[in-house]
Order: structure tokens, then sequence, then C-alpha cells
């Protein structure tokens, strides 16, 4: 799941696979959707990088949440 900025619209999304499609064989693009998800309040980071190096973001994030007086539900 990748979160979209409120301006981004289904037609948008539509007309992006369209194109990828066209240039690429890719299987799994069909199972591709936009649609809304409510989760709740959430927190969430961006990790740049392998995913060898990944847990010190996850720290980050968990710190966070717990700085804000949160936890970890799942």
């Amino acid at each position: 799941m990748i979160m979209q900025p409120t301006f981004v619209t289904r037609t948008m999304v539509e007309l992006a696979l369209e194109q990828v499609q066209k240039k690429n064989d890719l299987p799994a693009l069909s199972k591709t959707r936009f649609e809304t998800y409510d989760e709740g309040l959430s927190a969430q980071i961006m990790h740049i990088g392998p995913y060898a190096s990944e847990a010190p973001t996850m720290r980050k994030l968990h710190q966070f949440i717990e700085d804000k007086g949160y936890s970890l539900m799942g």
C-alpha cells in the first residue's frame, strides 16, 4: 500500500496503469487497486535503501510512536 496525495484520482491511476501496460508486460499489474482504506490512526516512514539496512529506519518509526505516547498494534 502506498498513500496517494488527495489530488490523485481514480481516472489518473487508470490512465497511468494503461500507459505502463503498453510499455511493459507486468503480470501483477492487473492486481493494482486504487481504494480508500481506513486503518485508523497510523504512522509511516519511507525507507530508502536495501532491506538489509531497514532496521534503523524501523527503530526510528517505533521510537516516534512511543515518543508521542502511542503503542504498536500489529
